[in-house]
Order: structure tokens, then C-alpha cells, then sequence
């Protein structure tokens, strides 16, 4: 009996890379998630400080969320802004709907105050010394309709359209998430928060000020379309 040639009886082995396929638009999607690593000391490459990371696997980030330190202002202010990196050890190429799904929130103690706020999401391209912008896009403001004490939450998905890009070896995919608030009395001041844990944690040991709400997650995921060469 004819076997069946080797290139047929297989699977194309480029899909088992992706999350999810379309095939029609040859693109793949993986998903990314953000966390945070800690560091005390020097790691190679020269890092002294904590690290903010894309990475394609899971894993239980140094502190699940963080935050900008106390504001205040009735005009919007940046509070947070992170940089979450992956490095690429084989070429690639970044093209179609990326969508970014995060946890923003605020935090404070008077029961008179609002917090306002929205955030903006970079793409970019880095070389470990210069930045090259491909994308970036606004989310849609919160506007909590109520003065509550304590952490109140927004779960927001924030798609951008990214042009054809390619990356060498080397390169390093770096998605930038900024909060931006104001609050509505310049007498007051409040906190912003951004979840950054790929396992979802709502608390963690000596953070538990900072407790996300049951029905919440503290997941920050990046699902990034590359062209598939099928």
C-alpha cells in the first residue's frame, strides 16, 4: 500500500504557535500577559530596578497591582505609566487588531470625592536603546457615578490597529499602558491602580488596601496579531 506523503499526513506545525488563527486574513494571535518582576540588585543587562514584562505564559506577577503614588487635580494628570516588554528570538512580523484587556481603577478615604479617569495604550518597537512608535490608542473615560470609599474598579478593552511591522532578532515588543485622572476637588487627592498579575489575583500579603472586588481580575493581556506565512 502508497503511504501518504510526510507533508500531508501532518498538521501545519505554525499553527500549534498561535492562540487562535483566521485564516482568511492569515493572521495569528498570541496572547501576551503583564506582569511585574522584582529585583534586588543587578540582573544581566545592567537592570537595578523591578521589571515589567509581556510574557506568552502565565506566571504570579511580584505584586499583582500597581499604582501611580496620590494625585490630585480637576485636570487630567498622568498617574501610571508602565512599559511591558518581550524580547523576539526569531524574526516576526505584527500586523492586524491588537486588543488590550485591563483592570484600571482608584482608590481613596473621602466619601465626597470622584476620580475620573482613562487610559492610553502604546505600541512600540525597541532595540534595548531606542524606541520606534507603531501604534497607540485612548480608551473610553470612567466616570464613577458615585462617591464611594475604598477601590472601584473598570474592566476595559482597548483595541489598536497595528500597520505591518517586522522585528529582527533582538527585537523587543514594548506595549506602554498609561492612566490618566483628575479628581473633582483640587483640595482632595486619590490614587490610580492598574492590575498586572497574569494569574488574576485580587490580593495579596501586605497589599490587602489595595483588594480588587470579587468579580474582577487583576489579568492584563495583550492579544497581538502576526502574519502567519502559511
Amino acid at each position: 500500500m502508497a503511504r501518504i506523503p510526510e507533508n500531508f499526513r501532518r498538521n501545519p506545525p505554525i499553527l500549534a504557535n498561535y492562540d487562535a488563527v483566521d485564516i482568511a486574513s492569515g493572521t495569528g494571535y498570541v496572547t501576551f500577559y503583564g506582569g511585574r518582576m522584582g529585583i534586588n540588585g543587578t540582573i544581566a543587562g545592567g537592570n537595578t530596578s523591578d521589571l515589567y514584562v509581556l510574557s506568552p505564559s502565565p506566571f504570579y506577577s511580584d505584586t499583582f497591582v500597581s499604582n501611580g503614588g496620590a494625585f490630585t487635580g480637576t485636570s487630567y494628570v498622568k498617574n501610571i505609566d508602565l512599559d511591558f516588554d518581550i524580547m523576539f528570538n526569531l524574526p516576526r512580523t505584527l500586523k492586524g487588531q491588537m486588543i488590550v484587556n485591563l483592570t484600571m481603577g482608584r482608590q481613596h478615604t473621602q466619601t465626597t470625592l470622584k476620580i475620573d479617569m482613562y487610559p492610553i495604550i502604546y505600541v512600540r518597537k525597541w532595540d534595548g536603546s531606542t524606541e520606534t512608535a507603531i501604534a497607540s490608542a485612548t480608551g473610553n473615560e470612567f466616570r464613577p457615578s458615585v462617591d464611594t470609599t475604598g477601590v472601584y474598579l473598570k474592566m476595559a478593552c482597548v483595541p489598536i490597529t497595528i500597520p505591518t511591522t517586522h522585528f529582527k532578532r533582538g527585537d523587543f515588543l514594548r506595549v506602554t499602558i498609561e492612566l490618566w485622572g483628575k479628581t473633582d476637588s483640587a483640595s482632595l487627592t486619590g490614587v490610580l491602580l492598574l492590575g498586572n498579575d497574569p494569574m488574576g489575583r485580587l490580593t495579596q500579603d501586605g497589599l490587602s488596601v489595595f483588594t480588587f472586588p470579587a468579580g474582577y481580575t487583576s489579568l492584563l493581556s495583550v492579544h497581538a496579531p502576526f502574519r502567519m506565512d502559511l
